[in-house]
């Protein structure tokens, strides 16, 4: 219940997501941009591999499948609701980037 809302609140307050889906503890956030079934990996620098080390930076590791524009977000089932809270303010700042990607294109 609290990753749903949280992840609700993300997608309306950035414009650089395109789409959050996921359950539980398991979600996945998708940006504007090329569709990661066109993605061929030729880009050295993707927008989901800067977000990840921005969060990172800011104290959370997140994931990417190597695409360019989807994160994943899977905490440990036994991640505490602080830890969690954490993750999520990490990721709030991460997403910076993908709000600025999106101003970029208009």
């Amino acid at each position: 219940e609290l990753m749903a809302r949280e992840m609700k609140r993300l997608a309306d307050a950035h414009p650089g997501i395109a789409r959050i889906d996921g359950r539980g503890l398991h979600w996945t956030i998708e940006f504007h941009g090329p569709s990661w079934r066109d993605w061929e990996g030729h880009d050295p620098d993707p927008l989901a591999s800067r977000i990840a080390a921005r969060v990172l930076d800011a104290g959370a590791m997140i994931a990417t499948s190597g695409e360019q524009t989807s994160l994943f977000i899977a905490p440990p089932l036994i991640v505490e609701e602080a830890e969690l809270m954490k993750v999520l303010e990490a990721l709030d700042q991460g997403l910076e980037l993908a709000d600025a990607e999106v101003e970029l294109t208009r």
